[in-house]
């Protein structure tokens, strides 16, 4: 196999038309602006205009794991709470997102997990 290019193991060549139209040299700027900007994997995937699961593996693929909107939401209502709040006069996008955790969704335990979570930080989120 001397002299033989190896070919790459996962090939991204559906991806680079979309990232060079947002003004993305690769998938690692694309990752970096997504991180800079506190945008998750489907809101990067929505802004690049493709699937966001498909986005998501490829991204998971090439090591990178941007921050779930659960995860920065908790952390948010943290910080609001430890600083005397009530979640009850959170921002309107911690609110949009308590909206979304008291939809019914079938055979989804992350909205009952995150609530529990927000339950011992502020019992009152629920009725914002």
């Amino acid at each position: 196999m001397t002299g033989t290019a190896l070919p790459k193991i996962r090939s991204t060549d559906w991806l680079d038309g979309a990232l060079r139209d947002c003004g993305f040299a690769d998938l690692r700027d694309a990752a970096r602006w997504a991180e800079a900007t506190d945008r998750t994997s489907s809101e990067l995937a929505k802004h690049l205009g493709v699937n966001w699961r498909r986005l998501n593996s490829e991204l998971r693929a090439n090591g990178f794991r941007l921050t779930p909107l659960g995860s920065r939401m908790l952390a948010a209502a943290r910080d609001h709470v430890a600083s005397d709040r009530s979640l009850a006069d959170c921002p309107p996008d911690m609110r949009r997102w308590f909206q979304t955790l008291l939809r019914p969704r079938y055979g989804s335990a992350s909205g009952e997990t995150y609530g529990e979570i927000l339950d011992t930080l502020d019992p009152t989120w629920r009725t914002v």
